[in-house]
């Protein structure tokens, strides 16, 4: 099973190309939400950017198996 993150930031964009460059190919968004918080009654309010991103384990290698050599 990999591992859920939650990254925050100003421009989807760049927390698109924030995933990529940091966590790799593999990494698989979830979901992208745009987040209002702060504010008065709805005016000045700060927009912001969550998304939520599944991360997979990296692969494992196989265990090589050696045998005894015959005298």
């Amino acid at each position: 099973m990999g591992e859920r993150l939650l990254l925050e930031g100003a421009d989807l964009a760049g927390l698109i190309v924030r995933v990529r460059e940091e966590l790799g190919p593999g990494a698989r968004i979830v979901r992208a939400e745009k987040v209002r918080s702060g504010g008065f009654g709805g005016f000045f309010a700060r927009e912001r950017y969550e998304l939520t991103i599944d991360v997979p384990e990296p692969a494992r290698t196989p265990r090589r198996r050696f045998t005894r050599p015959t005298a």
